[in-house]
């Protein structure tokens, strides 16, 4: 399910970020880089509304910023790594190292959902922080959630 809405493109093993803010911009620039169409600020400003409402930080170094937007016209998965961690005000308060950003379609329903089910399913499997941290390139990485995903669906 990941491979339609994810690339090597968007996945960036090193972030610079070092605040909240500044993860949520470094992800957006990702993001744009890869979808032309889309605007920085529209991209960065969507998630950051998001976060004004609840953290997305949610526990054990991982968030899942997300979003919608009428600009996009199907789900997309980014995924950045901070070796060293980013205060996101996460649900534990432990510093976030893993950041899967998905943007969706505003008139999206289903789809959306779906793919954020599957990712929290994907990342509440045993060793798949830890293999997600110690890969060694974006390839690894986009290879380690390929692997998990497939070990569920079997």
């Amino acid at each position: 399910m990941f491979e339609k809405h994810i690339n090597l493109a968007l996945v960036k093993p090193n972030m610079a970020a070092s605040t909240k803010e500044e993860a949520l911009h470094e992800m957006s620039l990702l993001i744009c880089h890869e979808h032309k169409k889309l605007g920085v600020e529209e991209v960065e400003s969507a998630l950051s509304e998001r976060e004004h409402l609840d953290s997305t930080g949610i526990q054990d170094g991982i968030a899942i910023p997300h979003a919608k937007l009428e600009s996009v016209t199907k789900p997309i998965l980014a995924v950045g790594r901070s070796a060293k961690g980013i205060n996101f005000n996460s649900h534990d308060n432990k510093p976030t190292q893993l950041f899967f950003v998905m943007l969706a379609p505003s008139a999206a329903t289903g789809e959306h959902i779906k793919l954020l089910a599957r990712l929290a399913q994907v990342l509440a499997t045993a060793g798949i922080k830890d293999k997600l941290m110690e890969a060694s390139s974006a390839k690894e990485m986009l290879d380690t959630l390929a692997k998990f995903e497939e070990k569920l669906t079997g």
